[in-house]
């Protein structure tokens, strides 16, 4: 079977983002009810998994891509939440949790609705890009729904903090490495089409980024904070 080239939002496309949105929602709620055995052993399966994914990108990219070494570092937002959802499953400290959850989510979305990919199913690089992106959003709804984590108005702070001292890390990354890295964009706009497109040239968008990534985590945020008002206006109500 042969690839045809990536249609956004074909056939393929919405078939996928369905799997991995089912997968998400069905592989924990199976889960939530098993032995604490059960759920250590799927966490720290799913952590190895992620982990051994994390460490062969750059072996496995170079083989599917004509990408230059420095560009196939897993230094971007994704990769970083994939490692850091997986040290958590692992370990069970919670702001590993809260990087992945903001991180995985707001670059997640947005990396599963306009993948990086030339060629549609089966493809290599297209099958490894959703699988590995719907690992991530498995591995931190695990967390989520079976081991019962949640962000917390202090979560988005902390992981505010270390975002904007991510970008900083990362663009001293990108000087250093010298052109073609641009980890996070820091250096350069997308080649393809994107938001970015509407902002100043490299690095003066830099603000702006943080901006946004302030605005899309108070998004995803929002719903547990509206969950938490109710709670609260309810108890005070019962009273």
């Amino acid at each position: 079977m042969e690839a045809e080239r990536f249609i956004l939002f074909g056939t393929d496309h919405l078939i996928t983002l369905l799997i991995v949105v089912l997968a998400t929602i069905s592989v924990p709620f199976f889960f939530k009810n098993t032995s604490s055995k059960t759920k250590d052993l799927f966490g720290y399966g799913l952590a190895f998994i992620l982990l051994i994914d994390f460490l062969a990108k750059p072996y496995y990219w170079s083989q599917m891509l004509d990408d230059v070494f420095v560009e196939l570092l897993p230094l971007h937002m994704c990769s970083l939440s994939e490692i850091s959802i997986a040290i958590y499953l692992f370990v069970r400290k919670k702001i590993f949790y809260e990087v992945s959850f903001f991180w995985g989510i707001g670059g997640g979305v947005m990396a599963l609705l306009q993948p990086d990919t030339q060629f549609s199913f089966p493809d290599a690089y297209y099958v490894a890009f959703f699988l590995s992106h719907g690992a991530v959003w498995l591995a931190i709804s695990f967390a989520s729904c079976v081991l019962r984590n949640r962000p917390t108005v202090d979560s988005l702070k902390r992981v505010f903090i270390v975002s904007c001292v991510s970008i900083v890390a990362i663009y001293v990354i990108n000087w250093m490495l010298g052109p073609p890295a641009n980890y996070w964009f820091l250096g350069a706009k997308p080649a393809g089409a994107s938001i970015m497109d509407l902002m100043p040239e490299p690095p003066r968008h830099i603000p702006i980024v943080v901006t946004l990534a302030l605005i899309i985590f108070g998004l995803i945020y929002l719903p547990f904070w509206i969950y938490d008002r109710l709670k609260s206006k309810n108890a005070v109500f019962e009273e």
